[in-house]
């Protein structure tokens, strides 16, 4: 956790992007449609992902449910010069869709159809923007206006497991929601719960300002205990280095891992800043063959196998490593695919 002066640098930096950098709801055509060629650039130039939802004509990309009535874009900068932008669907009680159900693992939530919910998807920001103020801005920004429009009570979103730190510093976080691999890569599902002022005020979260301003204007929505208890008391990703150094120390220390032991003393004390620690249970894809992203796994607990195609290839167990040659390799995609055999237990770089 942060230290109080760390807070408060933080609120003040997000406080002072938030009045700085100007963001929007799009309300207009012209809006939306620097949003879809923002997309573009970013998804297809830029990362070239695979996207059957592209327009290489136009160069563009809209989804489905881009245009529903409860779906809401969101910008930062101007719809001349676009830094980012966002998206959230809304669900009033009753309203969530399967798709989504499942895809966020929310039947592990009691109670979920008596609440007004949403997701933020579709985050994105251009380069030279990425992991500034700028995210905190267009982050603050949405919860204020969602929470102001449909009083909704939580968020869901999904990341990928190196960009959990960033969701978590925003206020989202783990509730033990089922790991998934998509085209995306391997993705974790979180939580942002609206009422939680207190949490969001200890991490330094964009979104303070942004629930102190609702509570004060007595707009926030009901607590959710249940749900917050859930998400306090999940262990299944840690990233605090406080969490990770006993059990990193201890793995390293048992020999299991030669790749971790020839580390420096320098190097472990980093490792422990930027890894992650991730339970997987059995039948989980870790990789796919052919999508690119540059997660290495260290395997400290399980079985996992590497598969092309219908042959299998090599079985890793603990202290072994996967997803080398994708991390290495310019393209950073994956040669085969990785599925967990029995519940595991990895270190994530």
């Amino acid at each position: 956790m942060l230290s109080f002066s760390q807070r408060l640098l933080r609120e003040l930096a997000n406080r002072l992007a938030q009045q700085v950098i100007p963001c929007h709801l799009a309300t207009t055509q012209r809006e939306r449609e620097a949003i879809a060629r923002l997309r573009y650039e970013v998804h297809i130039r830029e990362q070239n992902v695979a996207l059957s939802e592209a327009d290489h004509d136009n160069r563009r990309i809209w989804y489905a449910d881009d245009d529903r009535p409860d779906t809401l874009h969101f910008y930062a900068g101007s719809v001349d010069k676009m830094l980012g932008c966002a998206r959230i669907r809304m669900w009033r009680p009753g309203q969530i869709p399967q798709d989504a159900r499942t895809f966020y693992s929310m039947d592990q939530l009691p109670e979920l159809d008596s609440l007004t919910v949403c997701d933020g998807t579709k985050l994105i920001m251009i380069p030279s923007l990425r992991g500034t103020t700028a995210m905190a801005s267009l982050s603050g920004y949405s919860i204020y206006q969602t929470v102001s429009m449909y009083r909704n009570e939580a968020m869901f979103a999904c990341c990928a497991p190196g960009l959990l730190r960033s969701y978590r510093a925003i206020g989202l976080r783990t509730f033990g929601g089922r790991l998934r691999h998509t085209d995306w890569g391997l993705i974790i599902p979180l939580i942002g719960i609206t009422h939680d002022l207190e949490h969001t005020r200890r991490i330094g979260s964009p979104w303070y300002p942004a629930l102190q301003r609702l509570q004060a204007e007595g707009r926030l929505p009901q607590d959710l205990p249940a749900h917050r208890a859930r998400a306090e008391q999940d262990r299944s990703a840690l990233t605090e280095p406080a969490e990770l150094v006993p059990e990193l120390d201890a793995f390293i220390r048992s020999g299991a891992s030669p790749f971790l032991s020839a580390l420096s003393l320098q190097a472990r004390s980093q490792l422990a800043r930027y890894a992650m620690i991730l339970d997987v249970p059995a039948g989980v894809c870790m990789t796919r063959q052919g999508v690119a992203e540059r997660e290495l796994f260290v395997v400290l607990q399980g079985e996992f196998a590497a598969c092309r195609g219908d042959r299998e290839l090599c079985r890793m167990r603990r202290g072994e490593i996967f997803g080398e040659i994708a991390l290495m390799s310019s393209t950073g995609q994956r040669h085969a695919d990785v599925r967990a055999m029995t519940p595991g237990r990895v270190l994530v770089l």
